[in-house]
């Protein structure tokens, strides 16, 4: 992108977020630190604050589909964690149909979800988090979606809400 052209010097991007990415700055605007609470493995309530639908082009092992990247908050010592997972649209993904019925979804009686999008921001649920190591760093990882029927009350946490 030629930004010379299209902003010209001295002058500012817009700062308009695009799909979390951030926002663009001019030369002379301030920074702030930005830090990443890693949190301890095990089991936590979440909200999903909200999604973006993407397309996935596909790989090796998948074939090109729909994918919605779903950015969850988990309330860490009165600190919102915030944690984005890409959930593909393939009929062989077993983690959406678990985070579906995550956060209360109805199982139909031939046993399979209706993906209702629209009930997704806002939607709570539990989540089992691990650790991902990549090139280096340790990162937050979704391992699954904890069934509400299955779930064991703790820390406080009460059917749905947190």
């Amino acid at each position: 992108m030629d930004y010379q052209n299209q902003y010209g010097y001295g002058q500012q991007a817009p700062q308009q977020p695009v799909n979390n990415q951030g926002t663009a700055l001019g030369w002379d605007d301030e920074v702030e630190e930005k830090t990443y609470t890693l949190l301890p493995e095990g089991e936590y309530p979440f909200r999903v604050e909200g999604f973006d639908r993407e397309q996935c082009n596909g790989t090796e092992k998948m074939p090109p589909c729909n994918a919605a990247n779903v950015h969850i908050v988990i309330n860490y010592n009165g600190e919102e964690v915030r944690i984005d997972k890409k959930l593909f649209l393939l009929s062989t993904n077993g983690q959406l149909f678990a985070f579906f019925k995550a956060i209360g979804a109805q199982t139909l009686p031939d046993g399979r979800i209706k993906m209702d999008w629209t009930k997704v921001p806002g939607a709570e649920g539990r989540v089992v988090i691990n650790r991902r190591k990549y090139n280096g760093n340790e990162y937050n990882n979704i391992k699954s979606f904890v069934d509400p029927a299955k779930v064991q009350p703790q820390n406080g946490w009460q059917g749905g809400r947190f």
